[in-house]
């Protein structure tokens, strides 16, 4: 690919740009609303009505079953994470045969790249270290990033 010069702030400005950002609010705001509702419903519920304590299924009541979905809830993101890290520590990326890699050895998992999996731990790490981060902000990095990461234009297509 040339080396063409990219214009961050331009792509930023423009209404495909902004059109991608909304499109993306508009499916994260309502889902992270609904997690932190479902999550602290249960206590809430549980500790000011009593409308959870009705059968719902002979004698299970619904508090019961809404423990449930919450038990399985949190099992299904524990299960993501702790897969993600061992999928990472067995890869290639890891281990190599021929020493290129932190451990010389067969990786036991032959994903050469287990991002589809990992990349959730780098958004959260990414924001973490946004929130403690003592540094001061830089619009114009801001915006060069901001662009890459939602259009991937920084990525050659040779």
């Amino acid at each position: 690919m040339a080396d063409k010069k990219i214009h961050y702030k331009k792509v930023a400005a423009s209404e495909d740009f902004r059109k991608l950002l909304k499109e993306k609010r508009r499916f994260i705001v309502p889902m992270t609303i609904f997690f932190f509702l479902f999550y602290f419903s249960l206590p809430v519920a549980t500790s000011y009505f009593t409308f959870l304590n009705t059968p719902a299924i002979g004698a299970i009541t619904w508090a019961w079953l809404f423990s449930l979905t919450q038990f399985v809830m949190t099992w299904v993101f524990l299960t993501g994470l702790l897969s993600a890290l061992i999928i990472v520590s067995l890869s290639p990326s890891i281990w190599d045969p021929s020493g290129a890699a932190i451990f010389t050895g067969e990786p036991l998992i032959p994903l050469s790249n287990p991002g589809i999996i990992s990349i959730p731990l780098g958004f959260i790490a990414a924001y973490l270290g946004t929130i403690f981060s003592s540094e001061k902000a830089d619009e114009d990095t801001f915006t060069e990033i901001q662009v890459k990461a939602h259009t991937g234009m920084h990525m050659d297509t040779d």
